[in-house]
């Protein structure tokens, strides 16, 4: 699925793309292919505020079912990506309510990789 709702991309958010070389950030002057959730390549920015420096990344809309998941526990949950149209989830499925502020429907949101100091 592409993410054709969303990203509201701040200008001061610098686009990430990982290397091969562990650990190591680079950034990108043009946004094509820097995710792609199907192949779990995730939007990762930076933002840069003085001698502030913070990751973020994308958490796309989705939809996730649990069957069986809490009685084996080697199971994971089933996840699909869905459309920000679609508000009520698939049988046997969940959205999370993490996708709606204010009464909005949200086709994701960006939330810090680690701790803000």
């Amino acid at each position: 699925m592409g993410l054709k709702n969303q990203k509201h991309i701040m200008l001061s958010m610098i686009k990430m793309v990982k290397e091969n070389i562990a650990g190591r950030m680079d950034k990108i002057s043009e946004p094509i292919g820097w995710y792609d959730y199907q192949n779990k390549i995730w939007a990762n920015v930076v933002t840069v505020n003085g001698n502030d420096v913070t990751y973020w990344t994308y958490i796309p809309r989705y939809e996730y079912q649990v069957d069986g998941l809490y009685t084996d526990l080697t199971k994971y949950s089933n996840v699909k990506f869905i459309d920000v149209t679609q508000t009520t989830a698939d049988n046997e499925y969940f959205i999370p309510e993490s996708f709606k502020f204010n009464g909005q429907e949200l086709s994701g949101y960006w939330v810090s990789k680690y701790e803000i100091n």
